[in-house]
């Protein structure tokens, strides 16, 4: 690729799960801007995050780390390692100036999760509206130079929700709705609340595409937005009911939580959705290969590129991480498969296992019951790593996308039991490759920061303390 680009923009829509994008196919139009970017560019149709909440998500985002070697994590106060190497941190050295314009808590620099950053601005209204206009200001001020911008907005997150169209039509009480879902902790289902706070949430995504139109005007305006790289991203989904909460992100690594959207825009390359499997960790060495830099980092994702001009056909594995308070799972997912284990405290507690027509048959027997107990101790049997699930749970993936998820439980032949195995063993590799570069990039070595004041208050109100 020879084109010159003088400047990288990365767009994250907090809180944003793919399937509420009419660009990904949602009945509402919610994002007509972003649903023509798509026919001029590339749209990752099935794309995943690498971390839940909003912090690991995004510092995986900066350095193709997992979160098992960058250790981002909110509630235990940790901050990425001064010798993790950023997104930032290399394009600075390229000469590009760098500035974030954030509007969460949770990003604060306190995590160090902006270095390399020469500017960072907070926007205390937590919007997109705001932080659009930091951005606009900021590369008119310096399109003539090369930059690389980050642009942030909470609008999808509760409960910063935008009122719009939706709400309206249906005469929701935006006030009642926060109310009622806090007074719960969010332990809430009932398909009444589910439609109003849906309506909230389309809302806000239409705000906060027609603020995203703002900054490609500005692009254009400029005469740049053919020098510009753009990445546009959700860095994790949101509950709304699947399983017993409401407005929620934590607990969870299901397709709510983790398909996120993941839109791109390289000048010169042909419009092109792509229909496989990719992470969020992906973003760093697809966007540093499109700029022709090849400076020797160590990154876990993938070059897409390849992909992107049909050279090289792919369909990741997408291991996804989730820590938080004293509760830990991951999750390996294929395109048919989706293996989790959930852990609390120090026991793994839950292995749950999603799939598509690994066999047309599925029943409840209780006799089937009673071979899945049986199925539970070959596995801690033969997988040494994990000696702690109580349960195997199958889950069938084609009717969690017609939004009636259900459990079954199937009938496991040497096929199946392969399967899993095969999946443990996938998980196993992972998790000793991020033990082994955690030590080498950290030495294992972890710092802590005291919460305090606003910055404790604020992540409070977000149900992250």
């Amino acid at each position: 690729m020879q084109q010159k680009y003088d400047h990288v923009l990365f767009i994250s829509m907090d809180t944003c799960r793919a399937d509420h994008l009419g660009c990904y196919g949602h009945s509402r139009k919610t994002t007509p801007i972003l649903s023509k970017f798509c026919e001029e560019n590339i749209i990752f149709e099935k794309s995943f995050s690498s971390s839940v909440p909003t912090l690991p998500s995004h510092t995986t985002v900066f350095t193709s780390l997992y979160q098992g070697v960058h250790g981002a994590e909110v509630t235990l106060s940790a901050p990425m390692p001064e010798k993790l190497t950023t997104i930032a941190e290399v394009l600075k050295r390229q000469g590009h100036i760098t500035a974030a314009f954030h509007s969460g808590a949770q990003l604060s620099e306190i995590w160090n999760v902006f270095k390399g950053f020469d500017i960072v601005n907070y926007a205390s209204t937590q919007s997109i509206k705001e932080t659009a206009g930091f951005y606009k200001e900021f590369i008119e001020a310096n399109k003539d130079k090369k930059t690389f911008g980050f642009v942030h907005g909470l609008d999808m997150h509760f409960p910063h929700y935008k009122p719009g169209l939706f709400s309206d039509e249906l005469k929701v009480d935006k006030q009642r709705v926060i109310d009622k879902i806090n007074d719960c902790d969010h332990d809430l289902t009932g398909e009444g609340t589910k439609t109003e706070v849906c309506a909230l949430y389309d809302d806000s995504i239409v705000f906060f595409d027609r603020h995203i139109g703002t900054i490609f005007d500005k692009l254009k305006e400029l005469g740049i937005y053919d020098k510009t790289i753009i990445v546009i991203f959700g860095d994790h989904g949101e509950e709304f009911g699947e399983r017993s909460r409401m407005a929620a992100h934590h607990k969870n690594l299901f397709d709510e939580l983790i398909r996120v959207p993941f839109l791109l825009r390289i000048p010169g390359l042909e419009p092109k959705k792509i229909r496989t499997n990719v992470r969020l960790i992906d973003i760093m060495p697809t966007v540093l290969a499109a700029m022709g830099i090849n400076e020797q980092i160590i990154m876990q994702g993938e070059n897409l590129l390849p992909t992107i001009l049909g050279t090289k056909s792919i369909d990741l594995p997408v291991f996804t991480e989730y820590l938080h308070r004293n509760s830990y799972a991951i999750s390996i997912k294929t395109s048919f498969l989706q293996l989790i284990c959930e852990r609390e405290s120090t026991f793994l507690r839950k292995l749950i296992l999603r799939y598509r027509s690994i066999r047309k048959h599925a029943s409840k027997e209780p006799s089937l019951l009673r071979r899945l107990a049986v199925m539970t101790k070959l596995l801690i049997i033969k997988s040494k790593s994990f000696t702690e699930f109580d349960t195997i749970t199958f889950c069938d993936a084609r009717s969690e996308e017609r939004n009636k998820p259900r459990l079954i439980v199937a009938r496991l032949g040497k096929y199946e039991r392969r399967i899993v195995n095969r999946l443990l063993e996938l998980i196993s590799k992972q998790m000793e490759e991020n033990k082994l570069l955690q030590q080498e990039l950290t030495g294992g070595v972890k710092t802590t920061v005291e919460l305090r004041g606003e910055m404790k208050k604020s992540l409070e109100e977000l149900n992250y303390l």
